[in-house]
């Protein structure tokens, strides 16, 4: 299932025509609390960075900088239901009973 926030960078990154990158925000590679990756944000910009460098044409240079400009700014973090839903998890109690000293 994609989180709301996951599916508004992959509506995003689609209508700047990177397919690639709206499939994977899809399966919420970036997502704050769902990505696999431990730094979801900085693997995003990285992403991003990369679109940037490899632009076949100004036009697809300037779609990535806005949307990494969008993402600095912080548009495409979960908001506070998809934190909240996650503090709720299993997940998210097993990282916070870490986080106090207890077991995972």
């Amino acid at each position: 299932m994609t989180a709301k926030t996951s599916q508004k960078l992959a509506d995003a990154a689609r209508l700047a025509g990177f397919e690639e990158l709206a499939r994977r925000a899809e399966a919420d590679e970036f997502h704050d609390f769902l990505s696999p990756h431990e730094m979801p944000s900085i693997s995003l910009d990285r992403e991003l960075t990369t679109l940037i460098k490899t632009a076949a044409n100004e036009t697809q240079r300037l779609a990535a900088t806005r949307l990494r400009i969008r993402h600095h700014e912080g548009e495409f973090d979960a908001d506070l239901t998809e934190s909240d839903d996650w503090a709720e998890s299993e997940e998210g109690k097993a990282a916070f009973r870490k986080l106090m000293g207890g077991e995972g």
